[in-house]
């Protein structure tokens, strides 16, 4: 059928190094009832050799090095090396990623890291530096041509809280602990394409635990929803312009000896990722993080410039919603600038795609503010929001 034919489609420019993907079809010359389907597929580049300077609204400043394949060995294996340095931020990964194991459509993938970053906590941009050193591995099953997948994950790391801001030495103690955990993930894909899409959706559930069974110092829970639907409502050539919805609900609990969970576990809200007309410095949800966090995202975009099936630069304007509570007793579904009231903004932004990582440049303006807090933001980000 066709739509099984533009979901064949999909799923080959959802590998990353196909640039285009033309479909034909021949009858049979010798059964009427039978047509050949052709595909055209014109490869990109699937190694590259990047290095860059960007701005994030979080990390500021910083520079970034990278060297990665999207097809090593001719087999859609991914594997990447990166580096990216600045004056908050010392950060260096190595991952790989197969998409087929055992010639069964499960993918597996493997990362280890070594960080350094200056965290912010509550109004506080430099309020300690946080050092992790680990890896992780993951499983993801595909069933009904991908459209069901399931993630199975494992992650350790050795983490440091150093050089604590006297302010918060009272809350965050300067420490040393392993985390050790694992997660279980359900999802159901439709989306076109993961990195640009026009219509379909991503619905799914998560459950991730730390300690337990797993050991380690830090013994936490976290189950998650999330759920994105894209709507292509017309297209002017090649062009299409398209409204998405994003949302997410999360939770974190400790338990066991664990007594608080640690700071950067903890929910914060405001900025390039969640609601981008506040400052994460404090304006928005708990001042301290909290253990739950909704985040609502709606956005219309449309491409200003495109080649083949990818947008290079696009226009998009956004409503984003939400709050973080410490408590899920604290939540209030009302909108307001109390601090346990859903906060609101609008607001215009750029997305570029370049060959290193996506861009995103969004100016947002909070409707609930308190008194004395800038109405709007400029933020700076890279990768995706959703």
């Amino acid at each position: 059928s066709r739509s099984k034919v533009l979901a064949s489609r999909d799923r080959v420019l959802n590998l990353g190094f196909i640039d285009d993907v033309g479909v034909d079809f021949q009858e049979s010359p010798t059964d009427p009832e039978k047509v050949g389907v052709i595909f055209d597929i014109v490869e990109g580049k699937p190694g590259l050799l990047t290095a860059g300077m960007a701005y994030s609204s979080t990390d500021g400043m910083m520079g970034t090095l990278s060297l990665s394949h999207m097809n090593l060995f001719g087999r859609a294996q991914r594997t990447s090396v990166q580096w990216q340095f600045g004056g908050r931020v010392m950060d260096y990964s190595i991952s790989w990623w197969t998409p087929w194991v055992l010639n069964k459509p499960t993918s597996l993938g493997l990362d280890v890291f070594n960080n350094r970053r200056v965290m912010p906590f509550g109004a506080m941009s430099n309020a300690y530096v946080r050092k992790q050193t680990g890896g992780g591995v993951n499983l993801g099953p595909r069933l009904r041509d991908g459209r069901y997948q399931i993630g199975i994950n494992y992650g350790y790391k050795r983490v440091s809280y150093t050089n604590v801001n006297q302010s918060f030495r009272g809350i965050i103690p300067e420490r040393d602990f392993v985390n050790s955990g694992g997660g279980l993930s359900f999802a159901r894909e439709t989306r076109d394409n993961y990195w640009d899409p026009t219509r379909g959706s991503r619905h799914g559930v998560a459950f991730n635990m730390t300690g337990g069974p797993f050991g380690g110092d830090i013994h936490l829970f976290s189950p998650s929803l999330s759920n994105q639907s894209h709507y292509r409502l017309f297209s002017i050539g090649n062009y299409p312009f398209v409204l998405s919805f994003y949302n997410r609900l999360q939770y974190v609990s400790q338990f066991g000896p664990t007594k608080v969970v640690p700071a950067d576990e903890r929910y914060f809200i405001g900025g390039q990722d969640s609601l981008r007309g506040y400052s994460p410095d404090g304006e928005a949800g708990a001042p301290f993080g909290g253990r739950v966090r909704e985040v609502f995202n709606a956005e219309f975009g449309f491409p200003l410039a495109r080649e083949r099936h990818k947008s290079i630069v696009k226009l998009v304007f956004f409503f984003d919603a939400g709050n973080s509570w410490y408590d899920a007793k604290d939540v209030r579904f009302r909108i307001g600038s109390g601090i346990h009231d859903i906060k609101t903004d609008v607001g215009v932004g750029v997305r570029f795609v370049t060959p290193a990582f996506p861009i995103r440049l969004d100016y947002g303006y909070g409707f609930n503010h308190r008194p004395g807090e800038k109405l709007y933001q400029i933020n700076f980000g890279i990768g995706n929001l959703f």
